[in-house]
């Protein structure tokens, strides 16, 4: 795809600008220096095509946007699966299903044990069905490390 070299200068920083980073952070974000991104904006210099591609891909930056200066500047970013599915549940139980596949990791290292993902998942459930609906995640990690460990007991015997 051809650049336009004149106009890059000004879009890469619109851009930034647009994100609300400092040229320090937008270099962190990109893997460049301070430096490059500096003579990157006053035009000294013109990004590489490994940098263009990588802003690109960070940011969510239309291609023809930034190196030509058509169409909007930001693409679509579809969500992922695991996001759409997040949206279904509360944060609340989020966090007891995260807490829960913790607590059965952790309780595998102490007891020296290696479940399979479907054993970790059953065994994760199996806590969260355990729980009361109305106890807070706090109250509930005690409750669950006692009750995990004793179903990784049950399943060593």
């Amino acid at each position: 795809m051809e650049i336009d070299k004149t106009g890059i200068a000004g879009r890469l920083k619109e851009l930034r600008k647009a994100l609300g980073l400092t040229q320090k952070e937008f270099a962190e974000h990109v893997g460049r220096t301070l430096r490059a991104i500096q003579r990157y904006e006053s035009g000294q210099r013109s990004p590489d095509e490994t940098t263009l591609r990588l802003i690109e891909q960070i940011f969510s930056v239309n291609p023809e946007w930034l190196r030509k200066g058509k169409g909007e500047m930001f693409i679509e970013k579809e969500e992922s699966s695991l996001e759409k599915l997040l949206k279904e549940f509360s944060e609340e139980e989020v966090e007891a299903v995260i807490l829960a596949l913790r607590i059965v990791r952790k309780l595998e290292k102490k007891k020296g044990m290696k479940l399979n993902t479907k054993q970790r998942v059953k065994v994760a459930r199996l806590l969260i069905e355990l729980l009361e609906a109305d106890e807070s995640i706090e109250k509930l990690k005690g409750k669950l490390e006692k009750k995990g460990e004793k179903l990784l007991e049950a399943l060593t015997v």
